[in-house]
């Protein structure tokens, strides 16, 4: 039985080869080097400011779950009295199940449902203002809402008033719910003083700060060791551990992908009159078309025991071509989009955030780099083209 297993490994670990050596016969393949100047272009004041934090080196979803874990700590000893119980999950809109990290809320006290929500501080890129935004806040869903701001140094626990602030998000509300956003006068520079003018106006509605803590401190530190204990992590952070844009934030490491994308687009089409999208819902034109770039890198899920790729926000309508960037170990492997076999809908989300492109490599495979080789085949075999491969 060994024997069987340690031979089909070994099949698998060669099919993914020969696949990524006959897609290199086939597609230009670059080098990053050519397009590391775009790593300047997208520095930002956001990362200086955290620079050296040990929270800001951990992607933005691991950390929200950190934050969170942190939040019910501090909440509890806060309320040493209550009785603090995990949420009951209850079920989606389509009848399923939720996870129990899908419920509604994040905690029960006592009675009362508590949603944590964490903010970072950062410097807005267009008006140069200091800013603070808590997202997809349902007020239905919750009784009482827990704030966890992040800033440099410090984190700040705050029980939120739950009667002012909150603003709609457009036509994204009724189902990513509302957003809590604080922007700070431009005349205010230091992100301290910004942290500070923050907690004052947030004191001014009537919410309670309870605490605050050093992002350095035991408690962290603790939470933090705990979240890299995960198989999700571990596979992810081994994956990528050479990788020279893997610690850059995902908004970041967007636009910088987006900008390889787009110089490889103007490469094949040198002739071809190319533009910026402004405020339009797509990123450049060339020759009238309307070109679309959509990045995600793969990725462990837990609950399918797979790697996977998920490409968001596709709105089919707003663009004439797609271009999918997929981030993986190796490299950046971009492709045309062509067909709809991997197209999912998104619920009652869809019109607001449009669909979603989700392949999955091979069950219970934990080699990023035999499912990556599955996820480009079933692409491929469904319609869409191998343009081009960046290599790190």
């Amino acid at each position: 039985m060994a024997l069987r297993l340690c031979c089909k490994e070994c099949l698998q670990t060669n099919a993914a080869i020969k696949f990524f050596r006959q897609a290199q016969l086939q597609i230009a393949t670059f080098s990053f080097s050519k397009f590391a100047h775009v790593l300047d272009i997208h520095a930002t004041t956001t990362v200086a400011a955290f620079s050296g934090c040990n929270l800001s080196e951990i992607q933005p979803a691991l950390r929200g779950h950190i934050l969170e874990d942190v939040g019910r700590t501090i909440y509890q000893r806060h309320y040493p009295n209550s009785h603090i119980t995990d949420p009951v999950p209850g079920y989606r809109c389509d009848g399923v199940r939720r996870s129990q990290k899908q419920a509604e809320f994040d905690w029960m006290c006592d009675k009362i449902r508590v949603q944590c929500k964490s903010g970072q501080i950062s410097l807005d890129r267009l008006t140069q203002k200091w800013r603070c935004r808590f997202a997809a806040i349902k007020p239905h869903t919750f009784d009482q809402l827990f704030l966890v701001l992040y800033t440099p140094k410090k984190l700040d626990f705050i029980c939120y008033n739950g009667r002012s602030g909150l603003v709609s998000d457009g036509s994204r509300t009724a189902s990513q719910g509302y957003k809590l956003s604080y922007i700070v006068p431009a005349s205010i520079k230091c992100p301290r003083l910004a942290k500070s003018w923050i907690l004052e106006r947030m004191q001014q509605q009537s919410c309670t700060i309870i605490d605050s803590l050093c992002t350095s401190s035991h408690l962290v530190v603790q939470k933090v060791n705990a979240a890299m204990c995960t198989k999700k992590h571990q596979l992810e952070s081994t994956a990528f551990a050479h990788h020279p844009v893997g610690d850059i934030h995902p908004a970041r490491r967007g636009l910088i992908i987006q900008a390889i994308v787009q110089q490889i687009d103007e490469s094949y089409h040198n002739i071809a009159t190319f533009s910026a999208s402004g405020r339009s819902p797509f990123d450049w034109c060339r020759d009238g078309l309307r070109i679309e770039c959509k990045h995600t890198r793969i990725a462990w899920c837990s609950f399918k025991r797979s790697w996977v790729c998920r490409f968001s926000g596709v709105k089919m309508d707003r663009f004439d071509i797609l271009y999918l960037a997929l981030d993986a170990p190796v490299g950046i492997h971009v492709l045309k989009f062509r067909g709809a076999k991997y197209l999912n809908r998104t619920g009652v989300c869809e019109e607001s955030i449009g669909k979603a492109i989700q392949i999955y490599g091979p069950r219970n495979e934990t080699s990023w780099s035999v499912a990556l080789a599955d996820i480009m085949n079933k692409l491929t075999k469904s319609g869409s083209e191998h343009i081009a491969t960046v290599k790190w």
